[in-house]
């Protein structure tokens, strides 16, 4: 495979892009997790990866990563969880994760067919705000 000076592809390495293709056609958020622990340096190797990775509209707001896990893990899970129920106003992003002003049709359209299908897959109704705020608050 011979790559050109800003890294692109220059020879097509077709085991490369499967595998590239294979890995972004199935991943999955894993939202629920078994309370096994994680070696530490499976871990290290995770957060070394992630810093490759991309963020929402590209903002990286990340300054340090911690991770926790145990008894102080549900004790701070417990408390966020019971802030956000109690009053979610103050709890907002840093920044706009949006932009301003209504979406593009297309991404719209492909909002609210993902959201038809997550809560449809959970049975919370559209019209159940309340139901859908929980569901959400578990990410």
């Amino acid at each position: 495979m011979a790559l050109s000076m800003n890294g692109c592809i220059l020879e097509k390495d077709v085991t490369l892009v499967e595998k590239v293709d294979s890995v972004m056609k199935t991943r999955f958020s894993c939202r629920h997790y078994l309370p096994k622990p994680v070696p530490r340096r499976a871990l290290e190797e995770i957060v070394d990866a992630a810093r490759f990775s991309p963020s929402g509209n590209n903002m990286q707001p990340w300054e340090k990563v911690y991770c926790i896990t145990g008894e102080t893990l549900k004790i701070i899970t417990d408390e966020m969880t019971k802030a956000n129920c109690l009053n979610p106003n103050p709890h907002t992003s840093e920044y706009d994760y949006y932009p301003p002003g209504p979406l593009p049709s297309i991404y719209a359209t492909r909002r609210q067919e993902f959201g038809k299908l997550h809560y449809g897959a959970l049975n919370i109704a559209r019209e159940d705000t309340e139901g859908r705020a929980k569901a959400s608050s578990r990410n």
